[in-house]
């Protein structure tokens, strides 16, 4: 496999790896919440609310972060994004399998 195409699929499995991560995180405060909701800990569930919203944006970040590592110049160029679609893609059924949970 040439150095470029090993970056595109880097890239690829940095985007399933993060989403993954994310998702486990959003699900384990999502059960957080439904605690405090029981609780009537109206307090904690507002900054449990927060933090929840900012997960994304930090995941996002982090995950730009990492691609923009690899792919360096290439970030930018849009010859790579649409080669990195159909890697990701190998990915979507594992994503739609977690969805599905």
């Amino acid at each position: 496999m040439s150095g470029k195409k090993n970056e595109i699929v880097q890239a690829a499995e940095i985007i399933r790896d993060d989403f993954d991560a994310f998702h486990v995180e959003f699900k384990n405060l999502t059960k957080k919440a439904a605690k405090i909701f029981a609780e009537r800990d109206w307090r904690s569930g507002q900054e449990l609310s927060t933090t929840r919203l900012d997960l994304y944006k930090h995941f996002v970040a982090e995950t730009e972060t990492k691609i923009r590592e690899i792919l360096d110049e290439r970030f930018e160029d849009r010859s790579t994004w649409r080669s990195l679609k159909p890697e990701f893609a190998k990915f979507r059924r594992q994503i739609n399998l977690i969805f599905s949970e």
